[in-house]
């Protein structure tokens, strides 16, 4: 979309040639492209549509079609819906809704599409201008739980059953459910399988039909939509039956359906096999062993909710393991110290309290180098200790504990954490235990994910609301900047008014050159304004530490900047406009090699937080103090900060053209020292061509 929407014929749509769009359209546009979150941008009062290839996924068939087209021509479906929430946000106010239930069209039937979605206005010159939509379709989370919800069902039931007949009866009367409407099953003990099924016993395949057919006598039953699934018995060589499961005619026969589906089948087939073998107690076990993960799974989802607080979501994973494992005494590490070299406990259960030497050997930090944490950390899979011997693993006061179940909760590519029990029972982990074990770290890891996605949505949100603020107080200010010598002008043009001079002060040549400086730079910042925001961006992976290792060449041929020492450690690769992000990071340097702050050292670093990746400026020139920091990249210091105006007046570029690459620039303040820090998003492509480049990668 960053290609498409700049070479777009938007001269055929109400929004006119892309030329003539206001500042604050590009600025907000380019905002959209840059983002990692599907976003679209309802542009005027026919909502025109600008969207990111995020959003394309969403709209499916309808894309590329959709660009440029009136929200309500695109999606007529839901118009009744959006319209009333619409008509609200161009009044000022904001939305947000959960797990939003929309019935699209996308695929040539209304199917059922869940939502995360927030509506915001977007201002242009003090006056709502369109309405940006950050969007995130959790269908498939709220598919997944609510078939998850209704395995767990299943298997509970399946396992009281005592009989085949009882088995039966159970699916012939199961009630309709959004996934499974209907359900029969054919067995060849009892009554045999239909011809019209005979195809799935040789195949031992799914297949797709209407069911019952229409040749059979089945008085006010039309066929419907199904699956027929193969069910496996106790002879391997032969199926034992047939299930034939209703489908859903709004949602999409795919994969995750298909898997479920599958899972239904199973279900029903290892009781089956549990009914007619002899060794039901294996089966059952196995059977107990799915029901008590899910249902570990199911209660750590629940007690949760919407909470994103990470040692919240750690203490009720800890909860939910001591209700199960009374006794046991449970931790979650996170990496502490340079480079996560420790990993030190951040959350407990209350037993340690009565254990003080090992809880403040725990909270103190274990080396990473720690044999159980080394193992999980290489592995990055849960590790099962069924013989804990304390001296071998390295951690003293642990003697009494016998075993002890770790695993990493692991948040995109990152080991955020790790979730720890240790018991005094005797026997060894069971098959269930270690189902339950996982599935609860599973529910971590994704609340964790969860959190990490909302957090970074908000600061995106926040980002966005400070650029439009700082351009209303800018646009505010400029207005100031030219009341005052059009209302003089005005006083001496006015024909009415042939004594217009008189009254005004005596003609003073330094105060008029002081006001027509004044005027010069605030036209200067508006002409820079002007062609940042028009220059179109030309995205391409960049390696950071080539554009600044090009800034000290250009500078150490200058006599200034022969005695600047710069250390440049390991930088990211990026995806960014090369002359845009060069631009910018030549205005930083210029004020941090100015003469007014005297840097000697330059040192530049990197590193990775929630989901950005940073970049790190710091000098040995003087501090800054808490409103210089606050106020270093603002858009309209040049009027009314109350501290002096500092060197470098063009870094309002700095923030603005990171904010149009999706991240953000800040200072910070400091007694001695400057320190700025640049971030980027995240990008799997770069972050996979960084890792070519790395030693042995």
């Amino acid at each position: 979309m960053s290609a498409r929407v700049p070479a777009f014929d938007w001269a055929r749509t109400p929004l006119g040639p892309q030329g003539a769009w206001p500042p604050g359209l590009h600025s907000v546009v380019d905002l959209v492209l840059s983002s990692a979150f599907p976003m679209i941008l309802l542009w005027g009062p026919d909502l025109v549509q600008i969207y990111n290839d995020g959003y394309g996924v969403i709209l499916g068939p309808k894309e590329p079609g959709a660009l440029g087209q009136p929200t309500r021509e695109c999606w007529p479906e839901v118009w009744h819906i959006n319209e009333p929430i619409y008509r609200q946000v161009w009044q000022g106010e904001t939305f947000y809704f959960e797990d939003q239930l929309y019935p699209l069209t996308r695929h040539g039937f209304p199917e059922e599409a869940y939502f995360t979605l927030c509506y915001s206005p977007v201002r242009q010159d003090g006056e709502i201008g369109g309405v940006l939509v950050t969007i995130t379709e959790t269908t498939p989370q709220v598919l997944g739980a609510r078939r998850l919800n209704l395995l767990r069902e299943h298997a509970e039931t399946l396992a009281q059953v005592q009989s085949v007949a009882e088995l039966r009866r159970l699916v012939q009367t199961a009630p309709a459910r959004p996934d499974a409407p209907f359900t029969a099953l054919y067995l060849h003990e009892a009554g045999g399988v239909p011809g019209e099924l005979q195809a799935v016993l040789d195949a031992r395949q799914p297949l797709v039909l209407d069911w019952p057919p229409r040749s059979w006598p089945v008085m006010g039953v039309p066929p419907r939509p199904a699956v027929a699934l193969p069910l496996d018995g106790v002879d391997r060589d032969r199926p034992a039956g047939v299930l034939v499961v209703g489908l859903n005619e709004q949602v999409r026969l795919d994969g995750a359906y298909r898997d479920f589906l599958g899972s239904y089948a199973r279900q029903l087939a290892a009781a089956l096999v549990r009914l007619h073998s002899q060794e039901q107690a294996e089966l059952n076990r196995r059977l107990d062993e799915e029901r008590a993960a899910l249902a570990a799974f199911t209660a750590f989802t629940e007690a949760v909710g919407t909470q994103t607080d990470a040692a919240v979501l750690a203490r009720q994973a800890a909860e939910v393991l001591l209700a199960r494992y009374p006794g046991s005494t449970v931790v979650y590490y996170e990496p502490d110290g340079p480079a996560g070299g420790t990993w030190a406990a951040r959350v407990w259960s209350e037993d340690l309290e009565r254990q003080p030497d090992l809880l403040a050997l725990l909270r103190a930090g274990l080396p990473a180098h720690t044999p159980f944490i080394a193992q999980v950390l290489g592995g990055r899979q849960a590790v099962f200790t069924d013989g804990w011997n304390a001296e071998q693993q390295q951690v003293a006061h642990t003697g009494g504990y016998t075993r002890s179940a770790n695993l990493p909760v692991i948040v995109g590519s990152e080991v955020r954490g790790l979730l720890g029990m240790g018991g005094r029972e005797a026997q060894a982990w069971a098959d269930r235990d270690r189902a339950l074990f996982s599935a609860v770290g599973r529910g971590l890891t994704l609340a964790l994910e969860r959190a990490a996605g909302v957090e970074q949505l908000e600061r995106q949100r926040e980002r966005l609301a400070d650029l439009n603020a700082e351009l209303g107080a800018f646009i505010t200010r400029t207005a100031h900047s030219l009341e005052r010598p059009a209302a003089q002008l005005a006083q001496v043009l006015d024909p009415g008014q042939p004594t217009g001079l008189d009254g005004l002060p005596p003609y003073d040549p330094a105060e008029l050159r002081d006001e027509v400086t004044r005027l010069r730079g605030v036209a200067r910042d508006l002409r820079q304004l002007a062609r940042l925001e028009q220059h179109a961006l030309t995205l391409e992976p960049l390696a950071v530490a080539e554009l600044f290792e090009e800034l000290r060449d250009a500078r150490q041929d200058n006599p200034g900047g022969r005695n600047v020492r710069w250390l440049l450690g390991p930088l990211p690769i990026v995806r960014g406009d090369r002359a845009l992000l060069r631009q910018a990071l030549d205005v930083l340097m210029t004020f941090t090699l100015s003469a007014t702050r005297g840097a000697q050292d330059v040192m530049v670093s990197s590193d990775e937080l929630d989901g950005e990746v940073r970049v790190i400026v710091e000098d040995d020139g003087p501090g800054l103090s808490g409103e210089e920091a606050a106020t270093l990249f603002d858009l309209a210091v040049r009027t009314d900060q109350s501290v002096p105006l500092l060197a470098g007046g063009g870094l309002v570029q700095v923030r603005r053209v990171l904010a149009r690459h999706g991240g953000w620039a800040w200072a910070e303040s400091r007694s001695c020292g400057g320190k700025v820090v640049l971030t980027f998003p995240q990008d799997d492509a770069t972050t996979a061509l960084e890792a070519l480049f790395r030693p042995g990668g």
